[in-house]
């Protein structure tokens, strides 16, 4: 399997949907309006997860956005999570360490995803579990994932009858 932000979105989506049973979509605009790459529901956390794969990407553009900059009470998400390669582990500690150290490491194992036969829950390990940034379920933001999978399900129809 390619090493791309679609592929490991993928892999976290199956993941969350098939191994944990939660509801899960990409796409959806979370903190302060910004679009989430993952977006998972437990039914007590709404967990966002953003895919970093090149280390220009993790330092320079992640840090910018404002879900970073403001409070975690200022937050509608309850925990965040990095996911990234095998080859910007080390450099998402320090990422996280230096932005917020309540958010969570995913590593997407990439020596495990080339492999031939793959298990897709292989290819993630949790470094850290990220922290409670704040405390409240947002019902809201749930009917907006649910909004999300149906206009992908739609689309989906859509493009297999031109």
């Amino acid at each position: 399997m390619e090493v791309h932000s679609g592929n490991i979105r993928a892999v976290l989506m199956y993941y969350y949907r098939f191994k944990r049973q939660f509801i899960c979509c990409s796409e959806v605009k979370t903190d302060f309006f910004e679009l989430s790459d993952v977006l998972v529901s437990t039914k007590k956390h709404m967990i966002e997860i953003e895919i970093k794969t090149s280390k220009q990407d993790l330092i320079k553009g992640e840090a910018r956005k404002q879900k970073h900059t403001k409070p975690n009470d200022k937050r509608i998400i309850n925990k965040f999570f990095i996911c990234v390669p095998t080859e910007l582990v080390e450099d998402a500690k320090l990422w996280i360490a230096q932005i917020n150290p309540n958010y969570g490491l995913i590593e997407f194992r990439t020596e495990i995803s080339k492999r031939d036969f793959v298990r897709y829950e292989d290819c993630l390990l949790f470094h850290f579990d990220a922290k409670l940034l704040q405390p409240n379920y947002n019902e809201v933001l749930k009917d907006k994932m649910i909004k999300r999978l149906s206009s992908a399900l739609t689309t989906e129809y859509i493009g297999r009858i031109k």
